[in-house]
């Protein structure tokens, strides 16, 4: 008796694994295959823009520094001591057309210009009695011969001497008063001195120079640009004709001044391999104008400016944003039936977010901006347009 218990309870775990088996081996019998769904796969979204031709005016970035358009050195003409200056005879001083701004002493030549006059008065004279002596010798003449009288008989030759000296005479008190004037050295424009070199108290010799002027008239910035951009802007024979947009960032704000492009120096720089195109500014100083720029900001001279200069004329291209791109020359476009291709076109003008299309596309058509490297030409895309952008 005690023997079956100790057996039935020896066995007893057996039976509990084999009965678990049996349940576990029904159950993934009686297991249904899980069911199968078919997705199926969207074609690719992708974005796109239509295409148009359109008249396009374009516009050339440059940069220069401003300039004076008239600049010279002022001299002295004849030597002397510099006995007074101007006020205005300092660095950065403004000056207009003839203003005396350095005066030298003159008393030297006070005494030369009378000294001529003298000599002058003297050369008259000496003209009127040769004068007589010839009527007088003529009148002789002829109460004693009827013959022709010969020239040295009339003293012509001593009257075109006393003649030619009165012309030297004259000649000298001409000099004498043009070197008294030369003493009073005058701005030949309305100027700013850049440089002074002289002061009260000192001799100059003739030739000495005396002054840098830059004249305040008319300001020039010399705009370097290329050969090919010049012919973009299509200037004709009235470079004048192109709207000028100058400006310059002074402190965090931007200031704006008219301008004219007046040429082009039409030379290749055989360095940086640049053409210079010329525009203007009158006035930059603001000392005529009446009603200057709204800032009232005067244009200084060295001052560095940005330019933009568009031209006269219009060009019908296609304008693309730079991105559209696709391996330098080639776009990808869209077909009617959302299938892609990819393109070569010719472009004419490329700039940094903006490139002009020639040929290669045709108004209507659809470019894809979204990047499709990973498709193949002919697979088929879904558009932003035809389904929305909210779809995925």
């Amino acid at each position: 008796m005690r023997n079956r218990a100790l057996l039935l309870k020896a066995g007893l775990p057996f039976l509990i694994l084999i009965v678990c088996v049996a349940i576990a081996a029904v159950m993934f019998a009686s297991k249904q295959p899980p069911q199968q769904e078919q997705q199926e796969r969207k074609p690719m979204l992708v974005e796109v823009m239509d295409v148009a031709r359109q008249d396009v005016l374009y516009t050339i970035e440059s940069q220069g520094s401003v300039m004076p358009k008239f600049r010279s050195d002022l001299t002295s003409e004849v030597s002397g001591r510099i006995e007074t200056v101007s006020p205005n005879f300092v660095a950065g001083g403004f000056v207009r057309k003839g203003e005396v701004l350095v005066q030298l002493e003159d008393a030297d030549y006070q005494t030369e210009l009378k000294a001529a006059e003298a000599t002058l008065y003297g050369a008259r004279a000496s003209l009127e009695e040769e004068k007589a002596r010839a009527r007088v010798a003529e009148e002789d003449w002829r109460q004693y011969s009827a013959e022709e009288i010969p020239e040295l008989g009339l003293r012509k030759p001593q009257l075109a001497k006393e003649m030619a000296n009165l012309s030297y005479a004259q000649a000298q008190v001409e000099r004498a008063k043009r070197n008294l004037e030369r003493t009073q050295l005058r701005a030949p424009y309305d100027a700013i001195l850049r440089t002074k070199e002289v002061d009260v108290g000192e001799f100059i010799s003739r030739g000495t120079k005396v002054a840098e002027l830059f004249g305040t008239d008319v300001a020039e910035v010399r705009l370097p640009i290329t050969d090919t951009e010049l012919a973009y802007l299509e200037l004709g024979d009235d470079p004048s004709a192109a709207k000028v947009t100058l400006s310059s960032q002074i402190g965090n704000k931007d200031f704006f001044w008219p301008a004219n492009l007046v040429r082009s120096e039409g030379i290749i720089d055989d360095k940086s391999r640049f053409i210079y195109a010329v525009i203007e500014i009158a006035d930059p100083y603001l000392r005529n104008t009446q009603s200057g720029p709204e800032h009232n900001l005067p244009l200084k001279f060295g001052r560095f400016v940005s330019a933009s200069v568009t031209g006269t004329s219009a060009r019908n291209m296609i304008q693309l944003p730079r991105k559209v791109l696709r391996s330098g020359d080639q776009v990808v476009v869209v077909k009617p039936d959302d299938t892609i291709e990819r393109r070569i076109i010719t472009i004419e003008r490329s700039e940094r977010d903006t490139v002009y299309i020639r040929d290669g596309l045709q108004d209507g058509e659809r470019i894809a901006i979204t990047p499709v490297a990973g498709l193949p030409n002919g697979a088929t895309v879904r558009t932003m347009q035809a389904t929305g952008a909210g779809e995925s």
